[in-house]
Parts: structure tokens; sequence; C-alpha cells
């Protein structure tokens, strides 16, 4: 798996805020909340989008040491659907597979290079207003 903090990764049009355990839609800057344990699944079905997830293996690692009630993981699906436009009958993004295991579609699922502060590429003005500066500090210093 990528690490996830060296990539933005987005499901079709929502990038997963990781820091406020959100998805964030691309063109029109929509935030939707999931909350801890929505956002936990989300990560872990797309740390291994294409691979079919046993109900076992997700409550172990969305709930570790947790016992939780037998309609957590399917209410913690329908939530995740739901922020990605996704639904149980369509299951375009998030398939169900009977006997309750899940698998992300890879084909919804994209990563991009995060930019860090030093990879910000200036635009033109910026450039422009920094030359001049330049110029003026060297006809100073003349």
């Amino acid at each position: 798996m990528v690490l996830m903090d060296e990539f933005d990764w987005y499901i079709d049009s929502w990038k997963l805020d990781f820091s406020g355990e959100s998805l964030i839609h691309h063109d029109t800057g929509e935030i939707r909340k999931l909350g801890e344990y929505p956002f936990r699944l989300l990560t872990e079905l797309a740390g291994n989008a294409g691979k079919v997830l046993l109900k076992e293996e997700l409550l172990a690692v969305v709930w570790p040491g947790r016992i939780v009630g037998i309609n957590s993981l399917p209410a913690a699906v329908h939530s995740v659907r739901k922020a990605v436009d996704d639904d149980g009958r369509k299951q375009k993004i998030i398939h169900t597979v009977p006997g309750a295991v899940y698998c992300l579609s890879e084909a919804h699922l994209r990563q991009e290079p995060r930019k860090h502060a030093g990879q910000v590429e200036p635009d033109a003005a910026f450039v422009y207003f920094r030359a001049v500066a330049a110029i003026q500090r060297v006809r100073v210093l003349l």
C-alpha cells in the first residue's frame, strides 16, 4: 500500500481529508464530515482497493480491540456510500459480496502526489513582482 501522507487520495471527485476525517469535493469545495469510524473504514477500503476484505478484517482495523454490534459495519458502510454518492443498490464504488465482505472499486480511486510547500509553482505575477523587488534592491546598493 502506498503511504497516504505522500499522496492526495480521491474517490471520483471526493478528496480524502485525513486531518478532518472528511471528504472535500474537488470542484465545489463541499465538505462531508464522516466521523472517526466511517473514515477509518473508507481509508482501509481505499488502501486495499480492488481487494475483497472480510468483515472480521474490517472490524479489527476500524474498531481495534472493541466489541461492536452486528450493525456497526453495515451502518458505517452505508455512511461511506452516502458520502461518496454511492448506494447499496448500485454499488458502483463499494461492492458488497455475499457473506458480508466489501471491496472498493479501483476504477473510482486515484492518487495524486501531494505538493509540499516547496513544490508550489508561483504564478507569473508573483515572479514579476519578485524580480522588480530584486531590481529595486540592486539600485539602492548602487
